[in-house]
């Protein structure tokens, strides 16, 4: 048991080391690897992408896309932008943003046949894991069956937009669909996230972090009735 401690204690003392070293680099250049979630790369982020490297041409970034917290202190990345009610406390970074859910089926392939008067009868899509379909969709419909279950947010999206159910998804993925409206009009925020840009402060002076957390917030920011749920329905 010492034998392991002292290894972790070295282990950890490495880390701080490297971060350390990493948090004095003034250069606008080099990598930058950032982790966020799929649907967010993909049903957010990836498009704006651009726009900042084209004001940064000599930053390389490099996306993690995983629903793991990937630890910042021992730099599996830089930056992280997470979904979460409270980050680890040791982080630094900005909460521009929340997320609020609603309620989405095809307007065609057979979406036209859920209403609110046979709501008992609709087929949801959800997930395999149950605390998560639990979390997501307990509080809009207790009593709801599943027909479907994938393994995650994108196949839900997927499978309610070709007609096969009803599915709960963030406002900021399915309100910009004009194919997958919004059943009930109001969203729910009864299990609401907070969206993170997160650092470990040991590098808030590296000079390509600074402006790529500032940017990514900015656009949440300019986007708050999206992820909110209160931009103006299609």
């Amino acid at each position: 048991m010492d034998l392991l401690k002292t290894v972790q204690q070295v282990e950890e003392q490495l880390d701080d080391v490297d971060r350390r070293i990493f948090g004095e680099d003034q250069h606008l250049s080099g990598g930058l690897r950032v982790t966020c979630t799929e649907i967010f790369l993909n049903g957010y982020l990836s498009p704006f992408l651009w726009s900042f490297l084209e004001r940064h041409s000599d930053i390389e970034i490099g996306v993690i896309c995983t629903d793991s917290q990937l630890s910042l202190g021992r730099r599996d990345a830089d930056l992280a932008i997470r979904f979460t009610r409270r980050p680890i406390e040791t982080l630094a970074g900005h909460r521009p943003a929340s997320v609020a859910y609603g309620v989405y089926a095809s307007r065609g392939a057979g979406g036209d046949e859920y209403t609110p008067a046979n709501r008992a009868q609709w087929d949801w899509i959800g997930t395999h894991d149950d605390t998560h379909n639990r979390i997501l969709f307990g509080r809009i419909f207790p009593e709801g069956r599943f027909k479907h279950r994938v393994d995650s947010v994108l196949a839900m999206k997927s499978m309610a937009r070709s007609g096969l159910g009803v599915t709960v998804l963030p406002c900021y993925i399915a309100d910009r669909d004009e194919g997958l409206p919004r059943l009930e009009l109001d969203a729910s925020t009864d299990n609401r996230l907070d969206l993170w840009v997160l650092h470990h402060p040991d590098i808030s002076r590296v000079y390509r972090v600074r402006p790529f957390a500032d940017y990514v917030a900015d656009l949440l920011k300019s986007d708050l009735d999206l992820f909110e749920g209160r931009r103006p329905l299609p």
